[in-house]
């Protein structure tokens, strides 16, 4: 069943449509997502693909300000997820 998607997973969906990885790996992430909700597990995955060393002579783009970026995008996820939690107690 698809998740209900917060705000903030609809910006974490816009992000990786921004990214330079493969249309497999964005689709894949995106499907997760649409389904079953964003998750720490996928936060670290993501992780680190961003911030994977690129090899000597490839011509793999720096994604520093993408790891930037995609921390600030989860940190507020995890906020909003645990501010959820907290007005159901």
């Amino acid at each position: 069943m698809p998740a209900h998607n917060m705000p903030e997973e609809k910006q974490i969906l816009k992000f990786i449509e921004s990214v330079p990885f493969t249309d497999k790996k964005k689709k894949t992430w995106s499907d997760q997502i649409r389904e079953t909700g964003f998750t720490q597990e996928l936060a670290d995955i993501i992780h680190k693909e961003l911030i994977a060393a690129p090899k000597k002579g490839s011509e793999k783009p720096d994604l520093s300000h993408f790891t930037i970026e995609f921390n600030g995008l989860v940190n507020r996820w995890r906020l909003a997820s645990q501010s959820k939690n907290f007005t159901k107690r």
